[in-house]
């Protein structure tokens, strides 16, 4: 590979300090370093450098690129349609009215490592394949996105119609957006096929729409087998809207080790992990904690979401002014829910439940080995470890509802579920379930058995 330098070409600009209207091209393969900082004050929509070859490799050397002007729909790097092995690294893109780096589709082997994306307007990185041409075996690592978008209707890193794409260790932070009435994303996967979020963070942006939209940390749109681990969305804030943490709707999903800490909605509803038109996704270790809104919904099944598979989730200390629910069946059908705890969930004005079936759509689900307690309603009427009143054909087996609805045992802790397939054993004590039953043979246990007590 060639080896040139912008340097020279910089220096002799940047004495000035600004660029005027003039967008700086790579157009031949190579590897290109920058000598100084870009200011660009463009008198039209343009981008500040434009990558037109393959084979390249631009190195910002840490200096900024920025727009220094207000001229709307200013991108900082466009890398052309069909282009391979282009790779972006190691520097700053600041105040663009557009996008931070666009790539186009039909694209390969892009990877973008160490950017700073601030104050980008519409979105720092956007992908934008098509069906037919999407973008494949591209990176993104170790990039920041602060205050980015500023405006509603944009993303902080969206991609579309992409392949075997890897996103790692990002953080989008410190986004602020006041008025507006479109939606935001902020890690948004869009008719993606096995794609990777992994070890990217999503914390402490504040919204204040002009209307109820809503807001999206994490997406998944129409996928199939995308998969986000070990990522994080925690002490985001909404004033207004609709705040929805994670939105899967996709097939073939993956969702491990993921964490929901700590979001705050003071005007509507907040779902924390939620699945609309969600086929075969497979939920593992989730951890939903103290989350607030109007109506909260830690895990919420809904839009027909079939066959998803949720495990050892921890959904405790959420809290609604109304409507509060754990693990919420709105509507879908053969969706498992297995070793899960729903516990110390808080609505100060309304129902609260460690698991509820809300719709008569929610049918031939299976609900094992999980505990419900401590959910507390804004009395004990509306106190439930499980609210199972509606749907048909679903299956409740080995289950522990306890201490929600402490003004009786039995069915105010599994409401709705079949009478024969609870046991009520006395107050808690260290041998309240010895002697429940006397099978499987030579124990004193009964091995199907769902269990409500009361303190």
């Amino acid at each position: 590979m060639n080896y040139k330098s912008l340097a020279l070409f910089v220096l002799s600009i940047f004495f000035i300090v600004s660029v005027q209207a003039v967008e700086l091209t790579v157009s031949q393969p190579g590897i290109y370093k920058l000598g100084d900082f870009i200011v660009s004050n463009p008198t039209g929509a343009d981008s500040i450098i434009n990558i037109t070859s393959s084979n390249v490799i631009l190195d910002l050397g840490g200096y900024v690129i920025s727009q220094g002007n207000a001229t709307a729909s200013v991108d900082g790097i466009v890398i052309n349609s069909s282009l391979t092995d282009v790779t972006v690294q190691n520097g700053t893109i600041r105040n663009v009215t557009g996008r931070g780096i666009v790539v186009n589709q039909n694209c390969s082997r892009i990877q973008v490592n160490g950017i700073v994306f601030r104050s980008c307007a519409q979105s720092g990185a956007t992908f934008i394949g098509a069906v037919g041409n999407t973008i494949n075996d591209c990176f993104i690592t170790g990039c920041r996105f602060y205050n980015c978008p500023t405006a509603a209707g944009s993303t902080a890193l969206s991609l579309t119609s992409c392949l075997r794409f890897e996103v790692s260790d990002c953080v989008v932070a410190g986004s602020t957006i006041s008025g507006g009435s479109a939606a935001v994303f902020f890690v948004q996967l869009i008719n993606c096929t096995q794609c990777t979020v992994r070890d990217t963070v999503v914390q402490g942006n504040s919204f204040a729409p002009a209307v109820s939209v809503n807001y999206v940390m994490f997406q998944d749109n129409a996928g199939t087998n995308n998969s986000f681990i070990n990522c994080i969305a925690r002490s985001n804030n909404l004033i207004n809207g609709i705040l929805t943490v994670f939105s899967l709707g996709g097939n073939l999903a993956t969702v491990d080790r993921c964490q929901i800490i700590g979001n705050t909605n003071t005007g509507a509803t907040t779902n924390c992990l939620s699945l609309s038109n969600a086929t075969r996704t497979t939920m593992s270790q989730p951890i939903i904690m103290r989350n607030t809104g109007a109506t909260v919904q830690g895990v919420f099944f809904t839009g027909g979401s079939a066959s998803n598979i949720l495990t050892d989730a921890v959904v405790s200390a959420n809290q609604g002014t109304g409507l509060t629910i754990g693990i919420s069946f709105n509507n879908g059908s053969t969706n498992t829910v297995r070793r899960c705890i729903s516990s110390n969930n808080v609505s100060t004005g309304g129902i609260c439940a460690g698991i509820a079936f809300v719709t008569a759509a929610s049918n031939n689900c299976a609900v094992t080995d999980c505990l419900f307690s401590n959910n507390k309603g804004s009395s004990n009427a509306n106190s439930f470890g499980a609210n199972i009143t509606v749907g048909a054909n679903n299956l409740f087996t080995r289950n522990v509802g306890f201490n929600n609805n402490v003004a009786a045992a039995g069915s105010a802790q599994l409401v709705g579920v079949p009478a024969g397939s609870v046991t009520t054993p006395t107050a808690p004590s260290t041998q309240n379930i010895n002697g429940v039953g006397t099978v499987p043979p030579g124990t004193s246990c009964l091995y199907w058995t769902n269990l409500s007590v009361a303190t």
